[in-house]
C-alpha cells in the first residue's frame, strides 16, 4: 500500500512539473512571436499578405541586410489582406495606391520604411502592372511577386524578390534610378531580363547617399567597404536622364488618382 501511495504522488508530482515546463515553453514561443513583431530599435518592417510563406522571405533576409549596412528587418507575423477597395474590375488588378494607404495605416513609429509583399497582380495609371511600387510621401512600398516566379529556379526567384524589396527600400530612402543600371540594384528594370541583369547592391554612390539618409536619420548603421566602379559612361547617363525626363513627362499626364509621389518600377 506504501508503495502505491508513493508511486501515486510521484506520479502526481512529475505531471505537475512537466505541465509547468510545457506552459513556460509556450509562453517563451509566444513572447519570441510577438518579438518578431515588433522592436524597440528602428527596423525596416516588411509585411506579408494572404499566401506568401514567410520561410521565403526569412532566407532572403540575409541579403537585404548585407545590402543595407546589417540594418535590423521585422517581418510581422500576422497577415494582411488585400482592401477590397484596391480592386477594380475593369483592370481586373488591384490598385497599388489603396494598398500603400493601408500599409501606411499600420505603419509602426520606429519603422524605418515598411515593404508589403503579396502575390496577385497590381497596376497604377496606364501600366498595365507593376512590379514593386513606392510612395516616398508615406515611407510604403509594395511588391508583388506574381509575375517574379516566371522562368525562374526557386533561387532566382528568390534573388528576384531581394532586388525588388531592396530596390524599393532605395525609393523610400530618397534614391532615383542609377546611372549603371546593371551595377545597381537601383538600375531601372521594366522586364525580367532587365532585373536579373542587374546588381543586387547598390552602387557605391547610391550607398554613400543611402548611408547618409540614414545617419541623418539618427541611425548609426554599419559601413561597408565601398567597391570601385568604372569611370561614368556619359552616354549611358544621358540615355537614363532622357529617359527618367520622358517617364516623368508622362507621369505628369497621368490622371489625379495616379499622382507624382508614386515611383514605378
Amino acid at each position: 500500500m506504501k508503495k502505491l501511495l508513493k508511486y501515486f504522488f510521484t506520479i502526481c508530482l512529475f505531471t505537475t512539473i512537466t505541465a509547468a515546463f510545457t506552459a513556460n515553453t509556450m509562453a517563451g514561443e509566444t513572447q519570441a512571436v510577438a518579438a518578431t513583431a515588433t522592436v524597440s530599435t528602428p527596423a525596416f518592417y516588411i509585411y506579408l499578405y494572404d499566401n506568401i510563406d514567410p520561410e521565403l522571405v526569412r532566407k532572403i533576409i540575409p541579403m537585404l541586410k548585407e545590402a543595407l549596412f546589417d540594418m535590423e528587418f521585422v517581418i510581422v507575423p500576422e497577415k494582411l489582406e488585400v482592401p477590397e477597395s484596391a480592386w477594380v474590375e475593369v483592370r481586373k488588378k488591384y490598385y497599388a495606391g489603396d494598398i500603400l494607404k493601408q500599409l501606411a495605416a499600420i505603419k509602426p513609429e520606429n519603422a524605418i520604411a515598411v515593404v508589403g509583399i503579396l502575390d496577385v497582380d497590381i497596376f497604377v495609371g496606364r501600366h498595365p502592372y507593376v512590379k514593386g511600387l513606392s510612395n516616398p510621401a508615406i515611407g510604403t512600398s509594395v511588391v508583388s511577386v506574381k509575375r517574379l516566379r516566371e522562368y525562374a529556379s526557386e533561387y532566382r526567384f528568390k534573388l528576384r524578390l531581394a532586388k525588388e524589396i531592396l530596390h524599393e527600400l532605395g525609393h523610400l530612402l530618397g534614391q532615383e534610378h542609377c546611372q549603371y543600371p546593371r551595377h545597381c540594384v537601383m538600375g531601372y528594370s521594366t522586364t525580367l531580363a532587365q532585373l536579373d541583369a542587374k546588381s543586387r547592391f547598390f552602387c557605391p554612390y547610391h550607398k554613400e547617399q543611402i548611408l547618409k539618409e540614414l545617419k541623418d536619420r539618427g541611425l548609426s548603421p554599419q559601413k561597408h567597404k565601398l567597391p570601385e566602379l568604372p569611370p561614368v559612361n556619359t552616354a549611358e547617363k544621358d540615355k537614363v536622364k532622357n529617359r527618367d525626363n520622358e517617364k516623368a513627362e508622362s507621369s505628369s499626364r497621368e490622371t489625379a488618382e495616379t499622382t507624382l509621389d508614386f515611383i514605378v518600377d
